[in-house]
């Protein structure tokens, strides 16, 4: 992992368990390695940021539409999990 990266996410979690709880709770747990290994089908490196990020949360559970908890980004953007952004 990241350790910059990582460090910065433990920050962003707990900013939101305290202050967002519900955003907090739409995180999902981390991707399973073979999840993330998929998205490149080993053909090439992820960007050693999308491996820290999918291996914390893999995405998040958007639970009241677009304007609930789970749209973290603006805009109504969800975080993917791995398995979406895996190319077609």
């Amino acid at each position: 992992m990241t350790d910059g990266l990582d460090v910065v996410l433990a920050r962003i979690d707990a900013w939101l368990e305290a202050d967002a709880p519900a955003d907090h709770a739409a995180l999902n747990p981390p991707a399973a390695q073979d999840d993330i290994d998929a998205i490149a089908d080993r053909r090439f490196p992820l960007h050693p940021d999308l491996v820290t990020w999918l291996g914390r949360h893999d995405g998040a559970t958007a639970t009241k539409g677009h304007g609930g908890p789970g749209v973290i980004l603006p805009a109504g953007f969800i975080l993917s999990a791995a398995e979406g952004v895996r190319p077609a």
